[in-house]
């Protein structure tokens, strides 16, 4: 979102694991409180503090309403990350630690809960107030099974999880790399590992799921059963039910563990190697601007799934579906299809179907629909010409619209979490009811130019505009957010056209333009940096402002009617020419 992430692992037919069964609990560490409104406390990992309640509260998730200590001096909640989770009434608010305790073994906490304004801590039924209550609690982690697979990647569990569908997991991932343990490495190295829900737990019960859902979308409602990894939240998380392919599954068709864990070796491992990574993405626009794939479909919505979705079809671990292009589910049915694509995962993936034990083939191609010829490419859609007579008025007002900053391909937006820019899958059209201020902006013309100015949030003092870290003018420079300098030209951009609407973002200052850290295809996380203005721009290079659509849903905005029109690249040159930076 900045939502979520994905994660990944080696050998052939007949893998074995060392299962080495790890149980650490100390009940000692958790308070169960009988005098108060609390029934039990305890520090989960270095960072969370987990409180059940005795029942229904409201406001629990108000840092406010707590004064915490740890061995003897006050520390900070992290305001962000307060959550509050009724799952089968178990009445849960899970807290953050600001900073994480060092040796959570040794620490002596405790948690005082008051009461001494309008949104104090209540009991649902009407009960009136929490009582003001100290607490004095410890450390009892919440993962007390793990195994390690062979390749070095932790698996792990909460008491409740069946050792068996930790073996799957770890079994899984090291089949899943069998052919590239030098991706393996590279996913270690990003501190890849792996974590398996229970049967009565999902994603958002697990220590790195807290907080990757707002209140307002219920985890109960919508639960995950698997989440990748990246370099932001390296842990991979899986439903045990998924795994062990059990009654309690809610996606027979599809291996789930194979798919996020498909999106981790991309994020930590793939996206790492230079030649592996380019070789993708030349894939995936290849797939994307071919037509072949319907591009309804959830496959080629961006690169992220491609890769997913592909690893679920090169492992033969999905069931197809009688609409258009879901009906490619097997290896020989991608060679068929996209040769392309079979040629990059040929390179990262062994030949072989998963184990039985990971995944059972049982009856699941018995109705299966064979994909037997090369389907014709589609003509791509007529590039709209900026100067046409015909061309439908803009549709967009500048001084009330927000607008987001698309990416080439259209898969991904620019976004801001007020200090680092970067890019993130477009959310701006999701069913869920998310907060779009990280990519919204405000775009305010100034003669030739733009400034671009992050929506306001109630929090935010200033408003601040896209600019180079410190006004740097360097390739290279990553790109910020600072506050709005009507003196400060590194603020100022220019959309000098590149095709169409795509464009380059030029910067006044600098005269270099919006870029990719790397060279990469934007992507979750992708770090954005000034780099060279180029007649001929990669994809990395180029993007389109566009008007954000009034909710999500909305019929396609496109380009020529709700997008800004750009300079041609003869007018930005004559501009330079005429004394602009």
């Amino acid at each position: 979102m900045k939502f979520r992430g994905a994660n990944l692992r080696i050998l052939a037919l007949a893998v074995s694991i060392s299962l080495g069964l790890t149980v650490c609990f100390d009940a000692s560490a958790q308070t169960k409180a009988e005098n108060s409104d609390v029934k039990q406390i305890r520090l989960i990992e270095n960072n969370y503090i987990e409180i059940l309640w005795k029942e229904k509260v409201k406001n629990s998730t108000i840092p406010e309403n707590y004064k915490m200590t740890l061995n003897g001096k006050s520390v900070q909640l992290d305001p962000g990350s307060c959550y509050y989770y009724d799952r089968m009434n178990d009445n849960m608010t899970s807290l953050k630690l600001a900073d994480p305790v060092s040796k959570p073994e040794d620490a002596k906490l405790t948690l005082t809960v008051v009461n001494d304004g309008k949104d104090d801590i209540r009991a649902v039924s009407g009960n009136g107030k929490i009582a003001e209550t100290k607490l004095e609690f410890g450390y009892e982690p919440f993962y007390q099974k793990k195994v390690t697979s062979k390749l070095g990647f932790p698996v792990k569990g909460s008491k409740n999880v069946n050792e068996r569908a930790l073996q799957i997991a770890a079994d899984t991932a090291d089949f899943m790399l069998s052919k590239r343990p030098d991706i393996a490495k590279a996913m270690s190295k990003n501190k890849a590992d792996i974590a398996v829900s229970a049967s009565n737990e999902n994603a958002y019960y697990l220590p790195e799921g807290r907080g990757m859902t707002d209140n307002s979308l219920d985890p109960d409602k919508f639960p995950a059963r698997g989440l990748a990894g990246n370099k932001a939240s390296p842990t991979v998380m899986i439903a045990q039910d998924e795994l062990l392919q059990n009654d309690k599954s809610k996606y027979p068709r599809e291996n789930v563990f194979v798919h996020e864990f498909g999106h981790t070796i991309k994020f930590l491992g793939v996206a790492d190697i230079p030649d592996l990574i380019h070789a993708y993405e030349d894939a995936y626009v290849h797939a994307k601007k071919s037509g072949r794939w319907d591009q309804a479909t959830y496959l080629i919505s961006n690169q992220e799934e491609f890769f997913a979705c592909t690893t679920n079809i090169w492992f033969e671990s999905v069931l197809e579906r009688e609409d258009s292009t879901a009906l490619v589910n097997t290896k020989k049915e991608l060679q068929i299809f996209d040769p392309q694509a079979y040629e990059f995962f040929s390179k990262i993936y062994p030949d072989e179907r998963l184990p039985e034990s990971c995944w059972d083939y049982a009856g699941k191609f018995k109705n299966e629909i064979q994909i037997t010829e090369h389907p014709p490419a589609k003509a791509p859609a007529k590039i709209p010409d900026l100067d046409s007579p015909d061309a439908p008025k803009a549709e967009y007002n500048l001084s009330a619209d927000y607008f987001k900053i698309l990416s080439y391909l259209g898969t991904n937006v620019i976004q801001s979490d007020g200090q680092e820019l970067n890019t993130w899958w477009d959310f701006s059209n999701t069913w869920a009811n998310y907060n779009f201020d990280a990519l919204s902006w405000r775009v305010i013309k100034e003669g030739d130019y733009y400034r671009f100015v992050l929506k306001k949030t109630e929090t935010q003092k200033k408003d601040l505009a896209i600019m180079p870290k410190d006004g740097g003018a360097t390739e290279g420079t990553p790109l910020t957010v600072g506050a709005v300098n009507q003196q400060d030209d590194s603020q100022l951009w220019q959309l000098v056209s590149s095709e169409g609407y795509l464009c380059q973002i030029v910067n006044k200052k600098s005269g270099l333009v919006i870029g990719t850290e790397k060279g990469i295809l934007p992507t979750d996380g992708t770090v954005l940096v000034l780099t060279k203005y180029e007649q001929n721009p990669s994809y990395t290079n180029q993007w389109r402002v566009l008007r954000l659509k009034d909710k999500p849903g909305d019929e396609s905005l496109v380009d020529d009617k709700y997008a800004i029109k750009p300079v041609k690249a003869d007018r930005a040159s004559a501009l330079k020419k005429s004394g602009a930076k």
